[in-house]
């Protein structure tokens, strides 16, 4: 949207601004509630938190990668998760005793969306920089489907 409506440039520094907003966010939150747990200096928690991501969440999460592709793929995976009854996959049954179900799980991402879609700064911009509100509209529209 911003590159249509202004520039590749803007885009970009609106991006990257986003990118260190969120980041910054993601990192203070836990790292308050930290410093008040504990009592230690709420820079220095910024910081071991930081670190933490860096050295350890990162790699971690490369190494879960390269085991998933070691043990043979996505279909390898899906083939032991069922063999060894850890797969629930959603049933087409309409009782609300059965973990998941189809309509259950239809229902609740669907409200989660719509809930998303009115209360994030991205979707109201979004709704904000079309030209009438019936494009406005027909971008909700859009989304939902």
């Amino acid at each position: 949207y911003l590159e249509r409506r202004f520039s590749l440039t803007v885009r970009i520094a609106v991006t990257i601004n986003f990118i260190l907003i969120t980041v910054t966010v993601n990192l203070y939150g836990p790292s308050l509630a930290l410093s008040q747990v504990t009592g230690l200096n709420l820079w220095l928690i910024i910081g071991v938190c930081g670190l933490y991501i860096i050295f350890y969440l990162i790699p971690l999460s490369f190494r879960y990668f390269k085991g998933f592709m070691d043990s043979g793929g996505v279909r390898k995976v899906f083939e032991i998760a069922s063999t060894g009854d850890r797969l629930n996959l959603p049933s087409l049954s309409l009782n609300p005793s059965i973990r998941y179900i189809v309509f259950g799980l239809m229902v609740g991402s669907s409200l989660y969306a719509i809930a998303g879609m009115a209360v994030l700064q991205i979707s109201a911009q979004r709704y904000l920089c079309v030209k009438s509100t019936r494009a406005a509209q027909g971008y909700l529209v859009q989304s939902i489907l």
